[in-house]
């Protein structure tokens, strides 16, 4: 079975993370089993106030950036932060501008973290470092499981791998369409629809649909 790979978008404005570049909607980070190896494509991303609903977002560059991620329990104490689990060591791809490395969910630290419970909770941390200043763009509680299976973690070589059918149609949309279409957005609790499209006066419409 192929790498699976966890794609975070980070809308560090809003300091959450989003289902693609071309989505605002908060998305929540998976739950990370005990022992597991989990493989990262980490691409950061800020508002575009020119883009609107099409294009919300630009991304940010990753040349001359540092990323830092982390899993464990905050502490205000100086100088006594220590995350269970952590990686600074990414391979950056300045031309896709993402972060991609691994992260073991060490085995030894989830069973202190968890003691002798099967599920609990501890933070998730990303930081970004330009000049050896880091800032937290994305912090955020997250679910450990302890393992059933018991097994050795060895983390592959960071690899991409093709995107599933649903990936392809949440990243991309097309870039020209026929004349007269448009296409509908649903809100949340799925109650709400409104069009999309472009009028004849060449402006974009947003119509609810009822």
């Amino acid at each position: 079975m192929a790498s699976q790979v966890l794609r975070l978008y980070v809308d560090t404005a809003r300091k959450v993370l989003v289902a693609s570049q071309i989505s605002t909607a908060a998305v929540r980070l998976p739950a990370f089993v005990q022992g597991d190896t989990v493989s990262l494509v980490v691409q950061l991303l800020e508002p575009n106030p020119a883009g609107g609903i099409v294009a919300p977002y630009s991304i940010i560059p990753v040349s001359g950036l540092t990323l830092r991620i982390g899993i464990g329990t905050p502490t205000a104490a100086t100088g006594s932060a220590s995350p269970g689990i952590f990686q600074n060591t990414f391979t950056l791809d300045t031309t896709l501008n993402t972060f991609t490395g691994t992260l073991i969910i060490t085995a030894s630290t989830v069973q202190t973290l968890l003691g002798s419970a099967t599920e609990g909770q501890s933070t998730f941390e990303i930081e970004v470092s330009e000049s050896g200043n880091y800032t937290t763009v994305f912090q955020e509680t997250c679910t450990l499981k302890a393992e059933l299976i018991e097994g050795t973690a060895t983390p592959p070589a960071p690899v991409d791998s093709y995107m599933t059918a649903n990936e392809t149609i949440a990243t991309f949309v097309p870039k020209n369409g026929s004349p007269g279409i448009g296409f509908t957005l649903v809100s949340a609790d799925g109650l709400q629809t409104i069009l999309i499209y472009c009028g004849n006066d060449g402006t974009l419409h947003a119509d609810p649909v009822t």
